[in-house]
């Protein structure tokens, strides 16, 4: 299948997860849509495993539910006389997707306290320069960014802060 019908599912996959916000039986109906679309459509196995992989992250649902969705994804391909998702292959890629949100969240957290130091720094010293700025932004350890925004709250001066850091960092290393 070219790119641009797997454009489209992709497209798809997202109106439909917004207009389904409020609904998860919806939404559910609408996951089942785009799969069996992909099964009709003819679509490679191993492009099927990734849309369905796509689809399946961006469209949630309640655990219940998402059972239910599995299972009549089974039944259908069975009825088709089509490979479906194994239950390993299942279970593979919801644990690379419990994976994928946890290193998600993982980064979101390190991305917001990088960012609350610098704004700490910027409020109390007016100036961060681009070099301290790398710096900050080379710490992707969390607790090494909270220890540093307690140290931006208690020094005297932005070459206190940069001494702590440097400290810090040559620690680490």
């Amino acid at each position: 299948m070219g790119n641009l019908s797997r454009l489209a599912v992709v497209v798809m996959a997202h109106l439909k997860t917004q207009e389904t916000s409020n609904s998860n039986i919806d939404r559910k109906k609408w996951k089942l849509y785009l799969a069996r679309y992909l099964y009709e459509r003819g679509y490679k196995r191993d492009d099927m495993i990734q849309l369905l992989k796509f689809i399946d992250w961006i469209m949630r649902l309640p655990e219940d539910l998402n059972g239910l969705f599995w299972q009549e994804i089974k039944e259908y391909g069975e009825g088709k006389q089509m490979p479906y998702l194994t239950s390993l292959e299942q279970t593979a890629m919801k644990k690379g997707m419990q994976q994928g949100v946890q290193q998600g969240m993982q980064q979101g957290t390190q991305q917001e306290a990088q960012r609350l130091l610098t704004q700490i720094i910027n409020i109390k010293f007016k100036n961060i320069s681009e070099s301290l700025m790398e710096k900050i932004n080379d710490i992707t350890d969390t607790d090494t960014l909270e220890i540093l925004h307690h140290h931006a709250v208690l020094c005297n001066s932005i070459e206190d802060f940069e001494s702590k850091l440097n400290d810090i960092i040559f620690e680490k290393s």
